[in-house]
């Protein structure tokens, strides 16, 4: 329910483009422009990113749990509990990405989520309680891309065939699940917990650092390119 209804609030209410905190203009992409659009690529990067975290935690912190947490019920208990935040997180971040815009948002979602992944081994130290707490903290934190995802697609690539814009969005679900299997084979043996969960931070922090250039570079995009696509579409560029 909450999932659900995270999603319908970034979809189905149309917000001004102003209050996205972006310069791009009310045009209208085809399928073939938006991919053809650097926008689209880095959406298609930090999600597929993002999501690498999402599998890891839903599929192996139980597993990490074990190696230091002899309770197999707390260790339950601790994931239906996450899966709770799971939902409640699509709601959250998908308000607050009305409130801060999309792609402030993204990038205090990927900070934080960042910390939480490179902090996330230390765990084993804290204790059952710092176990808990991170866990539901990074499926909150995750969980964002669900309700970014379909709101960046309609926000800065327009309304029309929407569905297929954000279905070409959500392939970088699939890659993110296709580099969380590579990541995890036979690496985890190598490198033991430590080092498979620095990895996943890293993917964090790429996914952070693509959000910056988003937001402060290609925020920036050509005036001249603007014009030409609001002419072709019949619309005047939008005045920041």
């Amino acid at each position: 329910f909450f999932a659900s209804f995270g999603m319908c609030n970034v979809t189905q209410n149309k917000p001004p483009l102003s209050s996205q905190g972006s310069s791009l203009p009310e045009v209208e992409y085809t399928a073939t422009q938006m991919l053809r659009s650097p926008h689209f690529w880095i959406f298609f990067i930090v999600f597929g990113l993002s999501r690498c975290n999402f599998i890891f935690m839903n599929s192996l912190s139980k597993v990490f749990g074990e190696s230091f947490i002899t309770d197999d019920h707390f260790l339950t208990i601790t994931g239906a509990i996450s899966g709770i935040m799971n939902g409640l997180g699509r709601l959250a971040w998908g308000s607050l990405s009305d409130l801060l815009g999309m792609q402030r948002t993204m990038m205090l979602q990927t900070g934080i989520l960042s910390f939480l992944m490179f902090t996330f081994y230390s765990s084993k130290y804290g204790g059952p309680v710092m176990y808990f707490v991170w866990v539901c903290a990074i499926i909150f934190t995750s969980a964002a891309s669900f309700s970014l995802l379909p709101a960046a697609a309609t926000t800065f690539f327009g309304y029309k065939n929407n569905k297929l814009k954000i279905g070409l969005l959500y392939v970088s679900q699939g890659s993110g699940a296709l580099l969380q299997g590579f990541m995890m084979l036979g690496w985890h043996i190598v490198l033991g917990w430590r080092g498979v969960i620095y990895m996943f931070g890293f993917c964090s922090l790429l996914a952070f650092l693509f959000s910056s250039i988003l937001h402060f570079v290609l925020q920036r995009v050509d005036t001249e390119r603007i014009t030409v696509l609001s002419k072709f579409h019949n619309r005047q560029p939008y005045e920041s």
